[in-house]
């Protein structure tokens, strides 16, 4: 049982609200490199689609095209999704993603 008043809603829990987005991308794991497709992103990580069956906690780099590498781990995985916090500093976040995390909402 939930206490009265508690929002049981994840999204509503996150540091950052999520932007949708539409970017291809790549997930690295060692040698390994697995094509992805964010869907939606916030300061503090990501929603990809992909086919890589990587298991919670995978420590990764998200290499986005023509912008750059996100260092983080895998923090949650459903079917062909799952979500990627990132371990870098948020300053990074903002400095990586430029104008482009402007125009798509992220401040």
């Amino acid at each position: 049982m939930v206490p009265e008043g508690e929002n049981t809603d994840f999204t509503e829990r996150r540091k950052h609200p999520r932007k949708p987005t539409l970017w291809k991308a790549q997930i690295r794991v060692g040698l390994d490199h697995f094509p992805c497709r964010i869907f939606d992103m916030s300061l503090s990580g990501v929603g990809v689609r992909t086919d890589a069956h990587l298991l919670l906690r995978t420590k990764i780099k998200l290499v986005i095209d023509h912008i750059g590498v996100f260092r983080g781990k895998v923090a949650w995985v459903k079917d062909d999704r799952m979500g990627i916090e990132f371990t870098i500093d948020e300053s990074e976040v903002r400095f990586l993603l430029g104008s482009r995390g402007r125009r798509i909402g992220l401040e």
